[in-house]
């Protein structure tokens, strides 16, 4: 008996490996917002009890810092995935230019929290 052999489209590759940019990238916003949500409640917060002379602690900003780097990792995801998609099918010098540019943002996102410790 001769073996069946399942053959996958490019079509259906291509239809399964969007379905996932899409989910990836919709859930990586959808949670950085309500992360820049929190974030911004907390450092309203803790503004406000400096004006009020309210026993306000120093680590509310600190906790809101860190659900802003949760959240500015989350966009790189969000961008990040649908931006290899398109440097996929690319020749190996986009390939790099890519990885140098995702390593410069995820720097300058950390270097741009440590003021926050």
């Amino acid at each position: 008996m001769a073996k069946k052999t399942q053959k996958t489209t490019n079509k259906e590759s291509y239809v399964t490996n969007y379905q996932f940019t899409k989910f990836c990238s919709f859930w990586s916003v959808a949670i950085a917002a309500i992360l820049y949500i929190i974030s911004g409640i907390l450092g309203f917060i803790r503004w406000l009890g400096q004006k009020l002379d309210f026993n306000v602690s120093a680590s509310l900003g600190t906790v809101g810092g860190v659900f802003s780097l949760i959240a500015n990792i989350l966009l790189v995801v969000a961008l990040g995935i649908p931006a290899y998609a398109y440097v996929r099918g690319k020749g190996k010098n986009w390939k790099a230019f890519y990885w140098v540019v995702i390593i410069i943002f995820t720097l300058g996102i950390v270097f741009g929290f440590l003021p926050h410790f």
